[in-house]
């Protein structure tokens, strides 16, 4: 087993600040969150049922993952506010997961705004009772941050915005993602959102799991993992990229 200081998240030099200022970092962030009934009926509850870390079927979440070739090792837990997306391809390899009840978050570098996408998709067909919110946000020559949500009965939304402009629904049915999500749910605009609204359907999706006031208690699994070279070469090329 390795050690978590050996794993290059949280902790490594450029994460604490003490790397070379004009180094090259990798600045995108992913972060998926499937969550199982019961649902909250208000954000801010992270599905009402954080139970302790489930380290065994965080294995099974990260070896069923379509971006994972082979778990090669598992590390010590980390916190959830330690889970943050690696700044080099040194970090690369690392997939965090964890499991409290009914909430399922894992953060892997690997799930890009397109594979984001088609992972959102495998894991509704193998949890199709569960609502999806997977984030992304990639820093080109300019910063594109996506949304990819799915509810039960309502299929799925894909909302992206560029540098901090109003979310363009992509592709899905926003009227259809409120009605599933409840009664009294409502938005004015059905092709444009801001960034508030955005955030707060994002909100409903996961239950307020953002809204976690203690993240340092909560636990999560590291495991180090050879991606599918699908997975790596996408990597790669935005790495090539900055």
């Amino acid at each position: 087993m390795t050690d978590a200081s050996e794993m290059p998240m949280g902790d490594s030099e450029l994460a604490t600040g003490e790397g070379e200022a004009d180094e090259v970092v990798w600045e995108h962030e992913t972060e998926l969150t499937l969550v199982f009934p019961p649902f909250a009926s208000h954000p801010g509850t992270a599905g009402g049922d954080l139970r302790p870390h489930d380290a065994s079927r965080a294995r099974r979440f990260v070896e069923a993952l379509s971006t994972v070739a082979a778990v090669l090792d598992e590390g010590t837990e980390i916190s959830l506010s330690e889970a943050v997306p690696p700044y080099s391809p040194a970090g690369f390899g690392y997939v965090a997961v964890g499991c409290w009840g009914n909430v399922v978050h894992l953060v892997d570098p690997a799930l890009l705004s397109l594979t984001m996408e088609e992972e959102v998709a495998a894991l509704r067909k193998l949890h199709p009772e569960a609502r999806i919110a997977g984030e992304t946000v990639e820093r080109l020559t300019g910063q594109h941050h996506g949304y990819v949500l799915a509810v039960p009965g309502a299929g799925t939304l894909h909302a992206g915005s560029w540098d901090g402009e109003s979310y363009e629904v992509e592709e899905g049915d926003l009227s259809a993602l409120l009605r599933a999500l409840g009664p009294g749910e409502d938005m004015e605009g059905e092709d444009l959102l801001g960034f508030g609204e955005v955030n707060r359907l994002a909100a409903l999706v996961h239950t307020g799991f953002d809204d976690i006031e203690d993240p340092d208690s909560l636990r999560m699994s590291v495991f180090r993992v050879r991606h599918t070279e699908d997975a790596e070469d996408a990597m790669d090329e935005l790495w090539r990229y900055l």
